[in-house]
């Protein structure tokens, strides 16, 4: 059951994301963007496009995005590219997720060390996820198009594996 988040999730989830490191950025030809944070975490599925999690997995379904670098863009939403292939990159480089932010109420920064910055924003109007966080535990926080975030619990909590 969905319930209503009363602090937002800088304040909940700050001490336990902060300083994870980036391990996987998975974007899809349907426009939709996952971060994985922490250690690698085996697929509950064995028939499944991706090969690993993170610890914790951010991203969006439904929002426009942009990923810069080094103060450029470097793909987003609409990029052509997109429109051919899904793409699941394995990151080796130290990213250390630094800060989220709320930048309005409906768009979301998340920024990491090395100049690497992806922006979340809310374009629609419907009653969705504008923007998620998921936990191995099973614990998750979405916030929606109106600016709200939830929070709440799947039964299934995901194992950790040795592929780091």
């Amino acid at each position: 059951m969905k319930q209503k988040l009363q602090v937002n999730i800088l304040q909940d989830l700050e001490c336990e994301i902060i300083g994870q490191k980036l391990c996987r950025i998975d974007f899809r030809k349907d426009k939709s963007i996952f971060l994985g944070l922490g250690n690698r975490i085996q697929p509950r599925k064995e028939n499944t496009c991706v090969s690993f999690y993170g610890e914790w997995e951010l991203g969006s379904y439904n929002a426009s995005w942009r990923i810069l670098y080094d103060g450029k863009i470097v793909m987003a939403s609409q990029s052509d590219s997109l429109k051919y292939k899904a793409r699941e990159i394995q990151v080796d480089s130290e990213f250390l997720l630094l800060q989220v932010q709320e930048i309005t109420p409906y768009d979301i920064r998340i920024v990491f060390s090395n100049n690497l910055i992806f922006d979340f924003f809310s374009c629609h109007t419907e009653e969705d996820e504008l923007f998620h966080v998921l936990k191995t535990d099973g614990t998750w926080w979405e916030k929606g198009y109106s600016g709200e975030w939830k929070k709440g619990r799947d039964n299934i909590p995901l194992t950790p594996t040795n592929t780091n």
